[in-house]
């Protein structure tokens, strides 16, 4: 009888023990837990060896960091709790996104008003800049003064220009969308230049003092719809996945003290 209750126990036992990958100062981690990562790892690309070896590396890790975080209390404090809601946020956010866009991917109708609203949006224009970038406004005048008597401007950026870049190319900011000018009002100045024709008198930036030379300008078309068709899909996508976050949160039923009537703005990105 005693050996029947032995072999019992032991056909009990095994099974649970089995399902043991590794313990960890202890404490066990799953074979279970381990075939899933393993498995999402294989999915991603690596083969059998590399996944399993990864995936075991990945959860030891885990497992040592968490149980230290937890003996230094760290998961108890205010900010710590503050951040692992924002992360766990995120994370839900980019898993409820994904089910709702398997479930209403993007229709090609979708696909072609998000383009229609991007060529609405688009600025043609692209100019090619020659600058020289001083700190002072008498540095900018006298550089100015140089170049009106004949000294050519190339040659000066190259031996005073602040923008590194630039200088070795003799100041050439080359074509770029006025668009994507971060100083402001510099590509609109600019424009207001004939082709050839130096600024009369220094642009004044964020950053100092600009002799500014306007070289060229053109317009570029904005693409067809076949060359940047990925683009505007994510596009399309992304205007979705908000649209449809946004409804959740304005349906949402929220009661209480200080909460604002009316919530139409976009919740926050967290």
């Amino acid at each position: 009888m005693k050996k029947a209750v032995m072999a019992l126990a032991l056909t009990i036992a095994f099974p649970v023990f089995a399902q043991t990958a590794v313990k960890v100062n202890g404490d066990p981690i799953p074979m279970a837990e381990l075939k899933k990562v393993q498995s999402l790892l294989k999915n991603k690309g690596l083969q059998e060896k590399q996944a399993e070896e990864t995936a075991l590396n990945i959860l030891i890790t885990e497992k040592v960091i968490g149980q230290e975080a937890w003996r230094q209390r760290v998961a108890q404090s205010p900010s710590m709790q503050r951040e692992l809601t924002e992360q766990r946020t995120k994370l839900y956010r980019r898993g409820i996104i994904e089910k709702y866009l398997q479930k209403n991917p993007v229709t090609p109708e979708e696909v072609q008003q998000t383009y229609e609203q991007m060529k609405g949006q688009y600025n043609p224009t692209e100019i090619k800049v020659r600058h020289i970038w001083v700190k002072t406004e008498k540095e900018a005048e006298d550089l100015l003064r140089r170049i009106e008597n004949g000294e050519d401007m190339a040659e000066l950026a190259e031996k005073y220009s602040l923008d590194e870049v630039t200088a070795k190319n003799g100041g050439v900011i080359p074509f770029a969308n006025t668009a994507k000018f971060t100083l402001t009002n510099f590509a609109s100045e600019a424009m207001k230049l004939k082709k050839g024709e130096i600024r009369k008198q220094p642009f004044k930036s964020e950053v100092g003092y600009h002799v500014m030379k306007l070289e060229d300008s053109r317009e570029v078309p904005f693409p067809e719809l076949a060359q940047i068709k990925s683009e505007v899909e994510s596009q399309a996508a992304y205007a979705k996945a908000r649209d449809y976050i946004l409804g959740l949160y304005r349906k949402a039923k929220v009661v209480g003290v200080g909460v604002p009537i009316e919530r139409k703005s976009t919740p926050p990105q967290k």
